[in-house]
């Protein structure tokens, strides 16, 4: 049984371990730390890639869910993130 394919973004506090374990069950992941910016990419630029590519955010952080939903809303209502 092979699972369905999601792009996954993994958050900078989380273990880069996790991409490349969620690539070898044939997922598209990828950790903060491939980034240009690495661990100090900011919480709003980790929305701005999930957005652009299409990506799923795994995350620990607390704060970021209230954030990441604010900026859907305004995407889908006004069709541009405000972030």
């Amino acid at each position: 049984m092979s699972l369905k394919q999601y792009k996954w973004l993994i958050d900078t506090q989380l273990p880069p371990q996790l991409s490349k374990f969620l690539v070898q069950l044939g997922q598209d992941a990828v950790h903060t730390s491939s980034y240009e910016k690495g661990i100090f990419i900011s919480d709003s630029e980790i929305r701005k890639i999930a957005i652009s590519e299409n990506r799923i955010i795994i995350t620990k952080d607390s704060d970021f869910y209230n954030g990441h939903f604010i900026c859907l809303f305004f995407l889908l209502a006004f069709s541009e993130c405000l972030f």
